[in-house]
């Protein structure tokens, strides 16, 4: 976990410093202004949090605000952090999850976690209730579509973030 934790701070870091430049420039509004600059009050508490579970729910909350891109639709966005205990991912953080699906445990082998973890790439998806692990996660049974993104260190496989929105093509 440490080490996940270590490579999102960089992550964040680094696309802080290049978020910032984009916030000088006149291009952007207010309200994307705003929206940028809550992103790097909780990259700089990230940065400075020595409580892991806290660190865990603001990296789900950083890479949402990031996924958004400043809609007003992305209230609706469904989001979980899962992490590899063992041999099982289990949900570590949560926007918008059931109370069930904190229990859920899944093996992270099929459907489009499986092949987010087979290509070590992000991956979209238009069918929770159709796919054989994503489907166990209540919370995503309204969502028209999701993003996988795994969490991958060399070889070292650690878990997803998966998001999920009512909206078609919404990422």
């Amino acid at each position: 976990t440490a080490v996940v934790i270590g490579q999102l701070s960089d992550k964040l870091q680094g696309r802080g410093r290049s978020l910032r430049t984009l916030t000088r420039r006149d291009s952007l509004g207010d309200s994307e202004r705003n929206h940028l600059q809550a992103i790097f009050r909780m990259v700089a508490e990230l940065n400075a949090t020595l409580n892991y579970e806290r660190v865990l729910d603001m990296a789900l909350e950083v890479s949402a605000s990031a996924l958004s891109g400043f809609r007003p639709e992305d209230d609706k966005l469904v989001g979980g952090l899962l992490l590899f205990d063992g041999d099982d991912l289990r949900v570590v953080s949560g926007r918008r999850l059931t109370h069930a699906d904190w229990r859920v445990v899944l093996p992270g082998e099929k459907g489009l976690i499986g092949e987010a973890f087979a290509s070590g790439d992000p991956v979209l998806g238009n069918n929770p209730k159709m796919d054989p692990e994503i489907k166990r996660l209540v919370a995503f049974h309204a969502c028209r579509q999701l993003l996988c993104l795994p969490l991958l260190v060399g070889l070292e496989t650690y878990g997803v973030f998966l998001f999920g929105h009512p909206m078609r093509n919404y990422f």
